[in-house]
């Protein structure tokens, strides 16, 4: 258990600032939960999601991204 929550702590401070603030969401973080992130969530950062932080997602963090204007939910 120690070693998955130190590799998800780590996996927050890896990416990029903008999309590092989806990692402090307050909540429920399970399945449909008001901070879940995983397929479907309303914090997925994975391609196609709400906070996707790659090429063209709504938090691109990558070279003339959009990452300004990511949207406040993934805030």
């Amino acid at each position: 258990m120690r070693v998955l929550l130190a590799l998800l702590i780590g996996v927050c401070f890896a990416l990029p600032v903008q999309a590092r603030d989806i990692c402090k969401c307050k909540g429920d973080t399970g399945y449909g939960g008001p901070c879940y992130d995983g397929p479907g969530g309303p914090k997925y950062d994975g391609p196609g999601g709400p906070c996707y932080a790659g090429p063209g997602g709504a938090c691109d963090t990558t070279y003339g991204g959009n990452a300004s204007s990511c949207p406040e939910i993934c805030d």
